[in-house]
């Protein structure tokens, strides 16, 4: 038994492998962002982009058999609004709802160029709205 009468701390810390794979993806993911971002824009980013956190619950989440709930993830990104919130950390209740922000993120930016005349984001293939109106 542990304080309080709660569970024991588990002996070993054990992320499920689906965990540990969609982190991994979310990861991937986020960079090739960056990467891309960085590729075309050149400047504009934060020295902490990208940061991922796998918040694992506190002693008081833990279930009677002591079981941790899906841990909640967290990326800053003062580029992408990764979780449709704005704001420079997007929090997510779990790796699956990460995973399919960042997803569509990664599409959105893998869609994206920079206008050569305004430096204004375009769609790729398209020309600048900004350039044409003008």
């Amino acid at each position: 038994m542990g304080f309080l009468g709660g569970p024991q701390m588990p002996e070993r810390l054990a992320l499920p492998a689906r965990v540990v794979d969609i982190v991994s993806e979310i990861q991937r993911l986020v960079f090739e962002m960056y990467d891309h971002y960085i590729e075309r824009a050149g400047y504009g980013w934060k020295s902490s982009e990208g940061a991922l956190t796998i918040e694992l619950g506190t002693y008081f989440d833990r279930a009677e058999d002591g079981s941790m709930p899906s841990p909640s993830i967290s990326i800053y990104s003062y580029i992408f609004d990764l979780s449709g919130r704005g704001g420079r950390t997007h929090y997510f209740d779990n790796p699956r709802v990460a995973l399919a922000a960042v997803r569509e993120a990664h599409a959105r930016e893998m869609r994206t160029a920079t206008c050569p005349t305004c430096e204004s984001d375009i769609e790729a293939g398209t020309e600048c709205r900004w350039c044409l109106d003008g």
